[in-house]
């Protein structure tokens, strides 16, 4: 399975694999075995990684791995060689040997995986969520240079709360309200809270007790339900008119939030 996105890719093999020794120009990637050994040669040294003892690969690192067929891993690539630009602006420093729980990350994968499948393409919103969970967990998993003691952790994280005050998130919401029928980025949003990606969705939430795409798929339902009562227009039209490139994409969010399809809510004329 690989699952690409705007800054990350994604990889699970579970089957006899093996690829020649390559480098990555322009990315950081993170090799995690979640069952059997992982035979994995990395500048000219040999590892043998059980489950859950991953090995991280920086940018022109030469590399290659081999699993049997009751083997697999999970491989995460973060693109352009930018982890600073999201773990808040840092220039850190890995260590390379990092320890998982495979059972962990195996169904954090399943999540991400489950959600990116659900997204609409054309709609970068929920994608833009999904990269920063997935960066957050990196961020907060790995042992490197930021690492913190607990202590000092929980003081970071209440001031990042802090990092964007409610003006600026007020802001957003005005902007949310006057553009959720268009396209919105996480990276437009966190810009106007004058705030960075890596803590924008968690503050955004702290003060809406909603993430962005739920705040947006909720103003695009209500208005979905309002069009729909006016007979004039189709599912379809109303699809287009509330911000969804994908008729069916739409049914499927319509069925989720308000419980019923477009058609049997203008059928109940509720």
């Amino acid at each position: 399975m690989i699952i690409e996105t705007p800054q990350l890719e994604l990889w699970r093999i579970e089957e006899d694999f093996f690829n020649l020794p390559h480098a990555h120009e322009d990315r950081l990637q993170i090799t995690i075995p979640i069952k059997g050994t992982c035979f994995l040669t990395q500048e000219n040294k040999d590892y043998g990684l059980t489950d859950g003892h991953g090995l991280l690969q920086y940018s022109a690192q030469q590399h290659s791995f081999q699993i049997g067929g009751n083997s697999g891993v999970i491989i995460i690539q973060i693109r352009n060689n930018r982890p600073g630009d999201f773990f808040r602006g840092q220039n850190i420093e890995f260590a390379l040997q990092q320890k998982f729980d495979p059972q962990m990350i195996t169904k954090q994968f399943q999540q991400w995986a489950s959600e990116l499948f659900r997204s609409d393409p054309a709609d970068p919103l929920a994608v833009d969520e999904t990269e920063a969970r997935i960066l957050s967990f990196l961020y907060y998993s790995l042992r490197g240079s930021h690492t913190l003691s607990g202590k000092e952790l929980a003081v970071l994280r209440a001031s990042g709360d802090q990092e964007a005050p409610e003006h600026h998130l007020a802001r957003v919401l005005d902007y949310i309200h006057a553009n959720y029928t268009q396209r919105i980025s996480i990276d437009t949003l966190s810009a106007i809270a004058l705030q960075s990606r890596f803590h924008f969705i968690r503050s955004f939430k702290a003060f809406t007790y909603m993430t962005p795409y739920q705040y947006v798929l909720g103003l695009r339902m209500e208005d979905a339900k309002k069009q729909l009562l006016h007979r004039g227009k189709t599912v379809t039209e109303v699809s287009l008119n509330v911000g969804f490139s994908s008729t069916s994409q739409f049914y499927r969010a319509f069925l989720k939030v308000v419980g019923v399809t477009p058609e049997e809510f203008r059928a109940g004329g509720r």
